[in-house]
């Protein structure tokens, strides 16, 4: 298992991407990865739908996840209040990567079995997975999507964060594969050889 982080600060996104994918594909010592996280700043807002093709000019990236932010960290460094991208890569052998993503909107009822929820994530518990969420703080319903995982899967770990940088809902993005969402969480299952 390796992780490898990179920040860029340029202020224009094709050359922001091209420094962060550069400098994680040289720590990672390959041109791919099994997980690749990204975080943008508002200040590339309007670019937020070509991120994922730009950063798969530079490498494979295996799943893309990520969101925006106001606050971008990588490889040790934070950028506040200015033009950011970070991307950090990891090599996960027998690791076992789930994508999820759900309009919390709509959630099982709190008063329903843990089956249901279970059902509803379409994670296996036998799996003993352990997750990572992103979403959206305009459009998210955490204390009842976070109460009904907890129920669903005592053991397992989760954590996660709020996109940021946006002033109303819409404005965010969340990165699952090739996809962007504007609202509800995305986020990962990780089961196998990880802790």
């Amino acid at each position: 298992m390796k992780w490898v982080s990179a920040l860029s600060r340029q202020t224009d996104i094709d050359s922001a991407v091209q420094e962060a994918a550069e400098l994680a594909i040289r720590q990672l010592g390959k041109d791919h990865a099994d997980l690749t996280i990204v975080f943008v700043s508002p200040q590339f807002s309007e670019f937020y739908d070509k991120v994922p093709d730009l950063i798969s000019r530079y490498f494979k990236p295996g799943l893309l996840f990520g969101c925006s932010g106001g606050g971008i960290i990588g490889n040790g460094e934070e950028a506040e209040q200015q033009a950011a991208l970070s991307i950090t890569c990891a090599e996960l052998p027998d690791v076992k990567i789930q994508p999820i993503q759900f309009d919390t909107t709509d959630l099982p009822d709190q008063d329903t079995s843990p089956s249901v929820w279970r059902e509803w994530l379409k994670v296996d518990v036998e799996d003993n997975p352990h997750f990572v969420f992103l979403a959206d703080p305009f459009s998210f319903r955490g204390e009842e999507f976070l109460a009904g995982v907890d129920f669903a899967y005592p053991s397992s770990k989760k954590v996660g964060g709020l996109a940021s940088g946006a002033q109303a809902l819409g404005d965010n993005a969340l990165y699952l594969g090739d996809k962007i969402y504007h609202s509800g969480l995305v986020g990962i299952a990780l089961s196998g050889d990880i802790e």
